[in-house]
Formats: C-alpha cells, sequence, structure tokens
C-alpha cells in the first residue's frame, strides 16, 4: 500500500512502478505498466524480470494537493546475470 500521511491514493488515480535490476552487468530500469489502486490504496501488480539480481521496484504517486509520494521494495531474482 503507498500511502502520504495516512491519505492513501484514491480509486482510480493512477500509479507509476518501475523495475530497476543491479547485477554484475550493471542496472536496467524499466518502466511498467501503470496501476490503479483499491479505495484503500492497496494495489498490485505482476511482473517477471528477465535477468537474475537485485530488483527494487519504486512507486509513485503525484497529487496536486501533496508533494508526490514515493516508495520502493527490493527483492533477489536468481536466474541468469545475477
Amino acid at each position: 500500500m503507498l500511502d502520504l500521511g495516512g491519505v492513501t491514493p484514491p480509486a482510480g488515480a493512477t500509479i507509476g512502478v518501475w523495475r530497476d535490476v543491479t547485477n554484475r552487468t550493471g542496472t536496467s530500469t524499466t518502466y511498467l505498466p501503470e496501476v490503479r489502486p483499491a479505495g484503500d490504496g492497496s494495489f498490485s501488480f505482476v511482473d517477471a524480470p528477465p535477468t537474475g539480481g537485485q530488483c527494487t521496484y519504486p512507486v509513485y504517486w503525484y497529487t496536486p494537493v501533496f508533494r508526490a509520494a514515493y516508495a520502493s521494495h527490493a527483492v533477489s531474482v536468481r536466474g541468469a546475470g545475477a
């Protein structure tokens, strides 16, 4: 869930998501399709990185009232290039 001081994105808002993969060959960034949150601010997406490594998924939500909310989550993926 993405929130900004207890304020969650409203249903129908747009949340941007991208993937940063860091491994022995460097870091690559891929922008994923935007997602729409549920009424409680929760959201989900599915991704299958083409290479292994440390994957970070930054997400952001722009609002006309507050500055952009930003968060990220890191996972390790085993596979080629890790």
